[in-house]
């Protein structure tokens, strides 16, 4: 048997359910299912809300209060509405139906219990909450699916929806720190998930952040939300981050990122542990071109693959001048695949296979096998050889040079243009190594 609905409660849920039927109507059945749903642990709550959708809601939420007359009377709504499984829809809305669920509840629970005007004063307090969502979604879709409409003037805004889903403290950092016309750009370009995931990184670096983000966000709408993530958190803080989040999209970070920031990249994501290299990489930008004093001596004693090189090296040049008990000389190359330590490959790379023609860019490690007293009794107690061993490089960028990581030197290359100079690495040590017994002078 259907309850007759009185006049006064008729008109007062007239406009709560025009507030449905065009929430409906803008983001489909699931959007109506997803406010009652949420209403639904509170009977009184969810009461207010069915009677408010009336008889022709078309969801099975609706099912139990049928009023034809105020369905009658706000017009009757639609079947599904083919937008419900769209999840950019849903997205948005479950932002603001977020905030104004737990507005309508606490507006129903403050008169829960009251009795006379009571029902007057909750039906307008879902109506108000509702015309809220509903203006929410015109406002923040408007234009972008075909037919939805403006909501209501007094709604939230696009700005106020986007930041709906962020807590209070961080939406107002938010606000301080950008403007609405940002913060509507990311939730273009990524959505309410990569704003949320952009607004931690404010909380955590402040305005830094921000210009950091202004200044990425200028390469255009391709850049990859975990590239402006992963640039802002290591351009605010280098240790946050490692050279491998990086090479995924290496090329694009050279494209979107200032040089400042490739520069910090190099220098302590690449070389991160390594002070030689970017002791190297600084003279470069800063050294006006002066050489720079190498330590032989310990990269012998710390790089063993190196050493070896050499080693084997002066042995066979050893070999081929047949010395006899006497001291020789020669030059040896070390390829940055013969480095035991990535230091090394980082701040020297090959040095070798410059043509001996060239003058000043030769470069190798020059030895001389010595044999003077001291030597080969030095020699004679320890089976190795008195070395003097020398080395001169160029230190360069090779931007021409296919290669994955070519527009980290194509940009470095470019630094030239703000005072960077290239410069020779030269150094000199007596040191011990390992050669054939038959030519250690002894």
């Amino acid at each position: 048997m259907r309850r007759s609905v009185p006049d006064d409660e008729r008109e007062g849920l007239a406009r709560p359910h025009a507030a449905l039927l065009e929430l409906q109507k803008s983001a489909g059945n699931q959007a109506v299912q997803r406010l009652l749903q949420r209403t639904a642990a509170t009977p009184g709550h969810a009461s207010l809300l069915q009677r408010s959708c009336g008889g022709s809601c078309g969801c099975s939420t609706c099912g139990g209060d049928r009023d034809e007359a105020n369905a009658a009377e706000a017009g009757s709504m639609p079947g599904p509405v083919q937008r419900e499984e769209d999840p950019g829809v849903l997205g948005l809305l479950s932002g603001a139906v977020d905030t104004v669920t737990g507005a309508v509840g606490g507006a129903v629970g403050t008169v829960t219990g009251a009795v006379g005007g009571a029902a007057d004063t909750v039906t307008g307090a879902v109506a108000g909450a509702v015309d809220t969502v509903t203006g929410a979604v015109g406002s923040v879709l408007g234009g972008a699916i075909p037919g939805l409409g403006g909501g209501d003037p007094a709604a939230l805004s696009p700005l106020a929806a986007a930041l709906a889903g962020l807590d209070p403290s961080t939406a107002e950092l938010l606000q301080a720190n950008m403007s609405a016309g940002q913060i509507l750009d990311l939730v273009g370009r990524y959505g309410l998930a990569g704003l949320k995931a952009i607004a931690d990184l404010v909380v955590r670096f402040g305005a830094a952040a921000v210009d950091t983000i202004s200044f990425i966000m200028r390469c255009g709408p391709g850049l990859p939300l975990r590239l402006l993530i992963t640039a802002v958190r290591f351009a605010l803080d280098p240790s946050a981050t490692s050279f491998s989040e990086f090479k995924p999209f290496i090329n694009i970070a050279c494209d979107c990122l200032p040089p400042s920031i490739l520069i910090l990249l190099v220098e302590h994501t690449r070389m991160a542990g390594e002070p030689i290299a970017q002791a190297h990489l600084e003279h470069y930008l800063h050294g006006g071109g002066a050489d720079f004093s190498e330590d032989v001596a310990s990269f012998i004693s710390r790089d063993g693959g190196g050493k070896a090189a050499i080693e084997k090296q002066v042995n066979e040049q050893g070999a081929a001048q047949s010395p006899g008990g006497k001291g020789f000389s020669g030059q040896a190359f070390v390829m940055q695949g013969d480095y035991s330590r990535q230091e090394y490959v980082d701040a020297w790379g090959n040095v070798c296979c410059i043509p001996a023609d060239a003058g000043d860019e030769q470069g190798a490690f020059f030895f001389q096998v010595l044999d003077d007293p001291a030597s080969r009794t030095a020699n004679l107690a320890s089976a190795n050889a008195r070395v003097r061993l020398s080395m001169r490089d160029h230190y360069k960028w090779h931007p021409d040079e296919p290669r994955p990581t070519q527009c980290l030197h194509q940009m470095l290359e470019a630094q030239k243009a703000g005072g960077a100079k290239e410069y020779f690495e030269v150094g000199s040590a007596i040191v011990d190594l390992t050669i054939d017994p038959a030519l250690l002078p002894i």
